[in-house]
């Protein structure tokens, strides 16, 4: 991986929620791993995670995602982000949590491509329309939370299939 692509994609995603106040970050180059930026999980100079909880944050995630690909897992949980769901994602995501935000739109049905998904909340949102028939190729999905949303429609028949779903 490209480190100065990394680099670019961090600045975006933060430049897309706004510049918050989170101790390290800078709106320009940097390391993120080296300088230890709040929330970042790095692996050698490859960033593996991004957990900022209820870290006030806002603005939106930015079309840059997929440039993390190393990234396992994204957790973004109560927050007040908005804007829709990208739909490029990192392959590599195995954990994607954006709980308690203010998400709106669609779920993407690009989320067939998370191959190695194992956990996915996106409850508490403000998402809309049915719940895309596109999780036959998730068979690691394991715990899978869409509840508190304004969903339509019934359930997908693809999620019967999930050999490893056990909570819906």
């Amino acid at each position: 991986m490209d480190f100065f692509l990394l680099v670019f994609a961090i600045n975006n995603l933060y430049a897309a929620m706004g510049y918050p106040t989170l101790p390290g970050w800078i709106p320009n180059g940097g390391d993120p791993c080296l300088e230890a930026w709040q929330g970042v999980q790095c692996v050698n100079s490859n960033i593996t995670g991004i957990i900022l909880i209820n870290a006030n944050l806002g603005g939106e995630l930015g079309d840059n995602l997929e440039y993390f690909a190393s990234i396992i897992a994204i957790d973004l949980s109560n927050n007040h982000i908005g804007g829709s769901i990208p739909s490029n994602l990192p392959l590599t995501m195995k954990n994607f949590f954006l709980s308690a935000n203010q998400f709106t739109g669609s779920i993407p049905g690009t989320l067939s491509s998370l191959t190695q998904l194992s956990d996915m909340s996106l409850n508490d949102n403000h998402l809309t329309g049915e719940i895309p028939d596109s999780f036959q190729a998730l068979t690691s999905l394991i715990n899978l939370d869409l509840s508190s949303n304004n969903l339509s429609g019934q359930l997908p028949p693809t999620l019967e299939n999930l050999p490893s779903l056990t909570t819906l």
